[in-house]
């Protein structure tokens, strides 16, 4: 691939983000690692696009909001990159004025030292230099090269000169930051990479691309009805036909019953009234206007219940049709659905497979209208990887905004839930859902039948986290529950019973669910809110579900569903597990489970093994094991093969390789071919596989076949990610007019990115009323970046209030910097515990500055061991400070080596005392090899660093290297390098510097300075201030200034007094005092003086 280097760009300080630059990885990402070093990342196997994308992702998380990214240039050109600035956060103090921290990367075939040096030369040349405090060169080269190391110190050297801090970010630097940042490695190189290189047992659950999770397999595997017709195919039949919208009961289609529904000892209450939400207006129009309609928001938080009230409005005598999975679903559309059907897909993650919904499908059915739910982050996830058919979409926010209040308000009085979920802190939604309430009961509580209780919700949810969606038995339950009691409790005999704990845990919390749900037979299965909650990092389950878990779970599912258990154990980590589940299904020819021991081999480095059992798949005529054989076939450099198996998988009509072939061919020059899988991928695919092409040719930097291909896919498809794309193309191509055409008919539509977008270009169009209103609307749509954006606009309009707020929220999004600005505040109005919290939380989001305040605060507070921990992190994150921190104490333990590693690294980066450190570990051997490092430490300004470096260098004779330190040691105030430099310069000649720099030395009583000074002053006839000079070095001992002193008074005729101060100088051992004392004496014999 091609690399990058740097430069800059004149910005305006509002936030400019190319939201390309933003986007995640597409889906060509780099496959797990096939060689032996796993631990290394191929950073430099990433397309030039995700590189750069990269490298906008790494300044965001580890040193604030970009405040600017822009890509320029194309494939192709000479040069292109990207230009990106973070600026300080306002609550941080901006050194010398100095606000922004800039990147920018510049795509070039080859890096040299000469592109580092123009680099560099190009930024200190633009107008942001001055406004700079620290330069990223961020490249997928390693840095650390020989022929590179030479022009990288040049480029920190030269920029120190002007108080920039030079970061240099090689393949090894960017690959020390990603690990500790396993969401990012997960965008960037699939979720097998978080285990090998991050080392984490759990990753988000994701199908890796172009090595995917078999898509023929739900969460729950039903087993397939036969028949015709919708019996056995459907859920909620009335007389075996599809029921009228009307008629089915919204907590039958899964809306979650709120507080209050079920009372002990009375009848069931209805749900309470529904409140429009801002959304439903869009919603209803979406519905109309047929094809696939996704209602998104947080877990409980009335997604489901806002779905069917507007369906109700809109089609309230349509036929319901409600599949039980994707595969019931491609049956019943066979066997016909009817004219006035509408289909519910409740869960939609549930139902997207290859032989479930997919694209191929929501075309078929068009315009029969498809309501789905689906939870924000599964969403986000698949949106990202281009994995969702084509869509509307409407957010349904966590908190309600003000005109929902008002609406809440006058329901209120009619129904007492309304009125308490308004105040509910966790949002409206989940408060009525009692989502919390089953977490507290989970989670917090003492005495043994908590213990119990606790326990026995804990096995069933991680049955459930293990792949198991069949209800549990009792007794398995009883046999599991043990491993989850703490020690002490395991082996006592006066515990609550089993049947007691399971009382306990299903008991109805609020009136609404309860944590474990019984079933027939004896049977219980974990809240859906748990399972969620657990996945997201909530309630007492840490570490990945228990060995003796994953062996039941085996034991209670059916055969054909092991590989379901296998994909979970593989994302936990759990190899051997994983391995055994694959077994069961190859010994009976499951294609997806010879997919899964691909997928194990690849994570186990044994790339033949891989090969193997992906050709076993793909003679099943499998096509993803065709694209993971193109995939691993490019990994060793075999470009045949990988071309071969691109174009078997894309002639089986897998769209994905369908477009990766084309662009194969493109790339290749062979334009007529192109053109040919273009009208076939448009006859399969559509306009949503048009858009993924068009969206390619754009990352290729070929803007003319992007908008060409994105101007078919909006003719057949009219959705927002069309126009959304066709923004980005347009804004990249610099027309600004046409982008937010764009971005406002996408956003109108409900795209939330597109609505930030929008409000960028509003904000730049000084259109601040508007851009606030998008703003708002895109951060209601939960995305971070648009409530930092909204309250830096709200605090430059003197809001600080709902600045404040809107902070808060980003940060509770998991916006790292924000959460350490607000740490920051609660540290500097002196709330310590406070600032803690929100410090911890932006440490778990990857941000280095709060890894390092942490281990100051325990560092202050004694904790030594805690204090290392976190500024180990902080290092490893990149934090400069903690990384020279570490090396320090490291070297004071006595482990030089990863001391020296860790101190090498922060003065690469350009951290001073870092790199004076180092100078003074190398000094005890030897002097030279210190001078490389205090030459370092001397150009950032370090000032005993430029003492040592003076006193070498003036030792070893060295005069032309000693020469500008000298000066510069001279200026910081060093009295002997005053009197080193004074004499330099009166050995070139240059009396005026001399006398001005030994004067300087000599008010500060160095001897030298006084006799070089009054030698000076003598020869130019001032001999009163020479004699001041002498007597002053002669009072304080010198014997050069004895003899000076006493030579002088011998001439002007005062040979008394010139006697004891020659005397004095020849006891010193002058010769020339000596000398010139036997000349006094023999004056004194032959003039008949006497001796006193």
């Amino acid at each position: 691939m091609t690399s990058e280097i740097l430069g800059c760009m004149a910005i305006d300080d509002v936030p400019e983000i190319d939201e390309w630059l933003l986007e995640p990885p597409d889906a060509r990402l780099p496959p797990p690692p096939v060689v032996t070093q796993a631990a290394e990342l191929p950073i430099s196997a990433l397309t030039w696009e995700n590189a750069e994308r990269l490298f906008v992702r790494l300044l965001q998380e580890t040193q604030g909001p970009i405040q600017f990214a822009k890509r320029f240039g194309t494939q192709g050109q000479r040069q292109g990159g990207i230009d990106a600035y973070a600026r300080f956060s306002l609550h941080a103090p901006s050194p010398e004025g100095r606000i922004y921290l800039a990147l920018q990367s510049r795509r070039v075939k080859k890096l040299t030292p000469t592109g580092i040096t123009s680099a560099v030369d190009e930024f200190l040349a633009g107008e942001w230099a001055s406004r700079t405090t620290k330069f990223f060169f961020a490249t997928s080269f390693d840095l650390r090269e020989r022929s590179l190391d030479a022009a990288v110190r040049r480029a920190a050297d030269k920029l120190a000169e002007h108080g920039i801090e030079f970061v240099p970010w090689g393949a090894q630097e960017v690959a020390d930051l990603l690990r500790s940042l396993p969401e990012t490695v997960e965008d960037f190189f699939g979720p097998p990479w978080v285990v090998v290189f991050c080392r984490r047992g759990q990753v988000r659950v994701r199908a890796p691309d172009p090595l995917p999770l078999p898509g023929s397999r739900r969460r729950r595997l039903w087993r397939r009805a036969h028949g015709h017709g919708p019996l056995g195919l459907a859920l909620h039949l009335k007389g075996g036909q599809f029921p009228l919208v009307r008629e089915v009961d919204a907590i039958e289609l899964g809306v979650k019953p709120a507080i209050g529904t079920y009372e002990v000892g009375g009848a069931a209450r209805a749900l309470p009234p529904y409140v429009t939400r801002d959304g439903d207006k869009n919603l209803e129009d979406f519905i109309r206007a047929g094809g696939l309609t996704i209602v998104r928001g947080r877990r409980a938080v009335g997604k489901t219940r806002t779905a069917i009230e507007v369906l109700r409005r809109v089609y309230p005598s349509h036929r319901l049709v409600v599949p039980r999975d994707g595969r019931a679903l491609r049956e019943l559309v066979v066997t016909g659905l009817g004219e006035d059907a509408v289909v519910w897909l409740d869960g939609l993650d549930n139902y997207l497979s290859e032989d479930g919904l997919d694209l191929a499908l929501v075309q078929y059915l068009h315009p029969t209208p498809i309501v789905a739910t689906m939870a924000d982050d599964e969403f986000s996830k698949r949106e990202h990887n281009r994995q969702l058919p084509p869509h509307h979409a409407v957010g349904v926010a966590q908190n309600i905004s003000e005109s929902e209040r008002k609406g809440l308000s006058r329901r209120a009085s009619d129904d007492w839930r309304i009125h308490q979920a308004m105040g509910g802190p966790e949002g409206f939604g989940e408060y009525l859902a009692a989502g919390h309430a089953l977490l507290r009961q989970w989670t917090i509580g003492d005495g043994p039948l908590f213990e119990v209780g606790q326990a026995l919700i804990s096995a069933a949810v991680d049955c459930r986290r293990a792949g198991c969606d069949e209800p549990v038995p009792a007794e398995v339950l009883a046999r599991l529950y043990q491993h989850y009691l703490p020690a002490s409790l395991r082996d006592r005999a006066d515990l609550p019973s089993v049947e007691d704990g399971l009382r306990w845990a299903s008991q109805c919390q609020l009136g609404a669910s309860s944590c474990l749900k019984p079933l027939i037979g004896k049977t219980y299965r974990a809240a859906d809110y748990l399972l969620d909650a657990a996945l997201e990092g909530a309630g007492p389950l840490s570490d990945p579900p228990a060995l003796v878990v994953w062996s039941d779970v085996l034991d209670l599912i059916p055969a054909t569903d092991a590989v379901v258990v296998g994909f979970h154990a593989l994302l936990f980590g759990e190899l051997n597990i994983a391995e055994n589940a694959f077994h069961v299904g190859t010994d009976s020819d499951d294609v997806d489970a010879m997919m899964g021991c691909g997928m194990l081999a690849v994570l186990r480095n044994d790339t033949d093994t891989a090969v193997n059992w992906f050709s076993l798949a793909a003679e099943l005529s499998h096509p993803d094991a065709m694209a993971n054989l193109a995939v691993l076939a490019e990994e060793r450099g075999d470009q045949e093969a990988a071309s071969k198996w691109h174009e078997r998988a894309a002639t089986t009509g897998r769209l994905e390789s369908m477009v990766e072939y084309a662009l194969l061919l493109y790339d290749s020059g062979t334009y007529d071919a192109v053109e040919d899988w273009f009208e076939r991928i448009a006859a399969i695919g559509g306009g949503a596989a048009i858009h993924d092409l068009g969206v390619r040719f754009a990352e290729r930097g070929d803007l003319k076949q992007a908008e060409m291909c994105l101007h078919r896919a909006l003719i057949d498809l009219g959705q927002p990610e069309t126009m959304y794309s066709l923004g980005l193309v347009s804004k990249t191509s610099g027309d600004t007019d046409k982008a937010t055409e764009w971005f406002q008919r996408a956003a109108e539509s409900g795209h939330i990115r597109a609505m930030y977008n929008l409000a960028v270009l509003l904000r730049q169009r000084d259109e601040v009323v508007l851009a606030l209103e998008w703003y708002r609307k895109a951060a209601e749509g939960g995305l971070p970046e648009a409530m930092y954006a909204l309250g830096y606009l709200w605090h430059e309009r003197g809001d600080q209030n709902q600045a404040e707020t809107w902070r808060m929220r980003a940060a509770k999004a998991g916006h790292g910097p924000s959460a350490f600005d607000i740490g920051a505040d609660c540290m500097a109005r002196g709330d310590v515990e406070e600032a803690v919290s929100w410090w911890r939380q932006a440490a778990h989001f990857g941000n280095a500055g709060a890894m390092y305040r942490l281990g100051q605060l325990d560092h202050e507070q004694d904790d030594e061991a805690g204090a290392q921990d976190w500024w180990q992190r902080a290092a490893r994150a990149g934090h400069v400070e903690a990384m020279t921190i570490v090396g320090g104490r490291l070297y004071l333990d006595g482990d030089a080596k990863y001391a020296e590693m860790w101190l090498e690294r922060a003065a690469e980066y350009g951290h001073a005392d870092a790199a004076f450190a180092l100078g003074e570990i190398r000094h005890t051997n030897s002097p030279e090899q210190a001078v490389p490092w205090y030459t370092r430490a001397a150009k950032m300004g370090h000032h005993e660093a430029i003492l040592r470096l003076s006193s070498i260098l003036t030792a070893e004779g060295n005069e032309e290297l000693a020469r500008p330190w000298l000066h510069a040691a001279a200026e910081l105030g060093d009295t002997i390098s005053m009197a080193d430099y004074g004499i330099l310069r009166w050995q070139d000649g240059d009396l005026t510097e001399a006398i001005r720099w030994l004067r300087q030395a000599a008010k500060q009583d160095n001897v030298d300075a006084m006799t070089r000074l009054g030698i000076i002053l003598n020869e130019q006839q001032r001999a009163k201030e020479s004699e001041y000079w002498w007597r002053r070095a002669a009072a304080i001992g010198d014997p050069l200034g004895q003899y000076l002193l006493g030579s002088y008074l011998r001439q002007t005729g005062q040979p008394s007094e010139a006697e004891p101060l020659l005397r004095q100088a020849a006891e010193a051992g002058l010769s020339f005092a000596i000398s010139e004392l036997a000349d006094l004496r023999q004056q004194h014999d032959e003039t008949g003086l006497s001796e006193e």
